[in-house]
């Protein structure tokens, strides 16, 4: 199966969305952007992760492992604070801003997913 090593990933981030939004909890459109909101500071995670197996995979790995470990750590600090901002302006019904902190959190949180995920197909 063609980019196996995208849609696995892909489709364990939306079953633990799927979750957050009908598992016991109310289910509505605004509950849903709420939870796509977090999205990102999931996504990072999980490309935390696969930084992690990069660097367990080979002793090679190690040092430029544990730098790009870093570059996510950090990364994953503004993902979170910009995803929470979002959400705030998201519920003051601030919708361009919200939008734009959207945008802002998304992208390096899919980089770096996608910079992850490319590191361990090497």
């Amino acid at each position: 199966m063609q980019h196996l090593e995208w849609v696995l990933p892909s489709l364990l981030l939306l079953i633990a969305f799927g979750y957050k939004v009908v598992i016991d909890t109310r289910f509505g459109l605004a509950d849903c952007i709420e939870r796509l909101l977090e999205m990102p500071i999931e996504i990072i995670f999980l490309a935390g992760s696969f930084l992690i197996a990069f660097i367990l995979k080979d002793a090679e790995n190690q040092l430029f492992g544990f730098y790009a470990l870093l570059v996510g750590i950090l990364a994953s600090l503004f993902v979170y604070v910009v995803s929470n901002r979002a959400k705030e302006a998201f519920l003051s019904d601030e919708y361009v801003r919200c939008g734009g902190l959207a945008l802002a959190s998304f992208a390096p949180a899919a980089y770096i997913f996608q910079f992850s995920v490319g590191l361990l197909l090497i």
